[in-house]
Formats: C-alpha cells, structure tokens, sequence
C-alpha cells in the first residue's frame, strides 16, 4: 500500500483538497489509520469540508509541522463520517496515537465551542482536480 495513507507513520499528512476552479489547497493535519482508512477530526464549517463535498479527490503527503511534504502525494478520495460507529472507531484510532496532545486540544475546542467531525480518506487512485 502506499506511503501516503496506508502506514500511520509521523505525526502529520498533507491532505489537499480542490476548489471549483481546480486549485489545490494543502492542509497539514493530525492522522491516524484504521485498516485501510485515514481519519482526520476537522471543524464542520471548514473550507475542506466544503471543498470535500464538492469534490471529493484529494492527495495525500507526509509533511511537516509547517505543510512542507516530505514526499510524495498519493490520490484518494474523502468523505464526511456519518455513521456514530465509525466515528467511535475514528475516535479511538486518533486517541491512541496522539493521546493527552489530543484530549486538551479537544476540550480547548469544546469551550470555544467549535463543532467538529470526521472526515474518511481512503486510497482511490490519482487524485485529479474537478474529478467527480
């Protein structure tokens, strides 16, 4: 499997979503893996939800802190989680792997009473820009 989403190596992926006009915007955020599936926790109003519900093929990359890929993207294909046992088992894997970090980011968020969700990526072949 490739690099990009199959392994939960390093703390950080690049996730670039595609607006109308096709152009690409990079995302550094928090990741963990479940069998074949990446999830990432994001705020509901946020451009890449918006962005993902237009379009959803993204790339995928290993990056830094910063959003600076540390090699290269991969295609895939996001989706908003719907599904309550899904998000439970989103829930766990970003729990496991990041942990106390995890849990005071997220009571930070819940006072300043930002609403959240999941977001799927799953491997789905290159990424093109206004593929739907």
């Amino acid at each position: 499997m490739n690099v990009g989403l199959a392994k939960d190596e390093g703390q950080y992926r690049l996730v670039t979503t595609f607006r109308r006009s096709g152009e690409g915007v990079g995302t550094p955020i928090w990741f963990a893996v479940d069998s074949e599936t990446m999830y990432v926790r994001t705020g509901v109003e946020s451009g890449k939800v918006k962005r993902i519900a237009a379009n959803p093929r993204v790339t995928v990359a290993p990056c830094t802190l910063r959003g600076r890929p540390r090699g290269p993207g991969v295609g895939a294909a996001a989706r908003v989680v719907t599904d309550p046992d899904e998000s439970a088992r989103a829930e766990r894997a970003l729990s496991a792997k990041y942990g106390i970090s995890r849990a005071l980011i997220l009571r930070y968020l819940h006072w300043r009473g930002v609403d959240e969700l999941y977001v799927a990526i799953e491997p789905d072949g290159p990424a093109e820009p206004n593929a739907k």
